[in-house]
């Protein structure tokens, strides 16, 4: 395919602003876009009913998606229990989960570093109380048929998203 000069400046152009955009207009900023997600607790909203029981999940996005992979798998030993093009997981001796996303994973887009998910019982449930005290959630409640797991993902007041999950159906 032959790119003629012309449509070749455009586009570098076109590149050049979107980087100019993206570095000097203060909306477009990460700290702006967390912004955006933040929330405030209402006031004299009780506290959960449902006990957090640990850490059940820990992930992250990466542009070095292979590179980190083979890391936790040949290097820390980790055992790999899930693996796609774009997603990894590793499965803890304690239950504790660990996933890895490729950068441009869709399924992490809202992921702008590491987050957490915390072990509950039951997500539905502790989900109705968190959005009862004011909690915004991201979509809706996941379910992996194979494991049985259960899991939601939401802003916290800070900006950035963490989550609830529940352990595998054995």
């Amino acid at each position: 395919m032959v790119t003629s000069p012309f449509k070749l400046a455009v586009f570098l152009l076109c590149a050049l602003l979107l980087g100019y955009g993206a570095a000097y207009i203060p909306v477009l900023q990460p700290s702006a876009l967390q912004a955006i997600h933040r929330w405030t607790p209402k006031a004299g909203t009780p506290p959960i009913q449902s006990q957090i029981q640990g850490v059940g999940w820990v992930g992250t996005r990466t542009p070095y998606f292979s590179e980190t992979v083979t890391f936790f798998q040949d290097i820390l030993r980790l055992p790999l229990t899930v693996e796609t093009p774009q997603f990894a997981e590793f499965t803890l001796a304690n239950g504790e989960r660990l996933g890895i996303f490729a950068k441009q994973s869709p399924d992490a887009a809202f992921m702008k570093g590491p987050m957490m998910e915390f072990l509950v019982a039951n997500v539905e449930e502790t989900r109705s109380q968190l959005e009862a005290s004011g909690v915004r959630f991201i979509g809706s409640t996941h379910h992996n048929e194979d494991s049985g797991i259960d899991w939601a993902e939401f802003w916290g007041p800070d900006g950035y998203p963490y989550g609830i999950t529940s352990q595998a159906q054995h």
